[in-house]
């Protein structure tokens, strides 16, 4: 779904890029290179102050978490943080309620998170979605499930998107949870390769492994039932109607 974030241009984008890269040297440097850094990652510490609050310690995540997942901010640095943490599993369903909980909020919210806010530039990729939502079905799950499923689709916006489209918001936690857990896995996975699982690459494998075979579970059915489809018309209208309803 290419120009899901509508104004932005390429230089914008490579900017953005190089910036990313330049704070993901600067933590690498801060977390690895430093005595801080060395003192915050021992993984003994980590254990016994998990072992010290187990109750409190992934509640405190989960909290923070979903309330980032309420934002426009990226996800993948706390799951990697959890990772590293808590282990790829457990960190894996920590991120997962946490990513249904901020769905759920989000697209419930939408009217009050997009007040005062220009509509014209989104309509396209609304009208879009619905024409992707009628190919998949009328419940919303499927189309939720294929946006997360994608991976490079932003999970901020699109709740949003959702919420404009009307979707239930238990229809999206739902599609968040089912088609999620392969990019969470992911990046938890990448956190935890420098904690519990440094240097058990064998581990590693088997889990990324795993993942991938679950996104290619997931993601066959929704396209079958996609290009078999023969509902899927022409773009609806109706989002853009309503989006121009509410810019008079």
């Amino acid at each position: 779904m290419r120009g899901v974030i509508p104004g932005v241009s390429p230089k914008q984008k490579l900017l953005r890029f190089v910036v990313l890269l330049l704070a993901l040297a600067g933590l690498g440097w801060l977390l690895l290179l430093t005595p801080f850094g060395r003192a915050i990652t021992d993984q003994q510490r980590i254990a016994n102050l998990l072992a010290e609050y187990p109750t409190a310690a992934p509640l405190l995540f989960l909290i923070g978490y979903a309330f980032v997942g309420c934002t426009m901010l990226p996800l993948w640095p706390l799951q990697g943080v959890a990772g590293f943490v808590f282990g790829p599993l457990q960190a894996t369903l920590l991120c997962q309620i946490g990513n249904a909980i901020a769905a759920y909020i989000t697209t419930a919210a939408s009217e009050w998170m997009i007040r005062g806010m220009s509509m014209k530039k989104i309509a396209p990729v609304l009208a879009k979605l619905r024409h992707v939502q009628r190919r998949l079905g009328s419940t919303g799950i499927p189309l939720v499930m294929a946006t997360r499923l994608a991976h490079f689709t932003p999970f901020g916006p699109f709740n949003v998107a959702f919420g404009i489209m009307r979707l239930r918001p238990r229809d999206v936690a739902i599609g968040t949870l089912l088609g999620n857990t392969g990019s969470v896995g992911f990046y938890t996975i990448l956190g935890a390769a420098g904690g519990s699982l440094r240097g058990d690459w064998v581990s590693m494998m088997q889990l990324i492994a795993a993942l991938v075979v679950l996104n290619l579970l997931l993601i066959a059915p929704i396209a079958v039932r996609y290009w078999r489809s023969r509902d899927g018309g022409e773009l609806s209208v109706s989002t853009v109607s309503v989006v121009a309803a509410r810019e008079r």
